[in-house]
């Protein structure tokens, strides 16, 4: 989606895998409705074995609605059932407070 202003925030999600099985995601843009789709599909194919761990950096996320908050939290519940580890390395101010706001703010780094 392009703002009014001209500035693309649609949502990327760029991943590395590293050696020790630990997948490094950049996640930039809206993490709206919109987006919720292009992150879970960007994770269903980033996710395979050997991957054992996830670390989340969502600085460069500029709005993250209820589906994005959902999105989050269902990972979290992936992580948490003992699929893989997920660590939220870095995030930016709106999801702070989005995260905040639904009692998830001890998850934030």
């Amino acid at each position: 989606m392009t703002r009014e202003d001209g500035v693309d925030r649609r949502l990327r999600v760029v991943g590395a895998q590293r050696d020790d099985g630990i997948l490094r995601l950049r996640v930039t843009g809206d993490l709206d409705i919109l987006g919720v789709a292009r992150f879970r599909e960007r994770l269903s194919v980033l996710l395979a074995p050997p991957v054992r761990g996830v670390e989340l950096d969502l600085r460069g996320v500029t709005f993250c609605g209820a589906a994005g908050v959902g999105e989050l939290l269902r990972l979290r519940r992936h992580a948490v059932a003992g699929e893989f580890d997920v660590v939220l390395v870095a995030v930016s101010d709106p999801v702070r407070f989005v995260l905040g706001l639904c009692g998830a703010g001890d998850w934030l780094p």
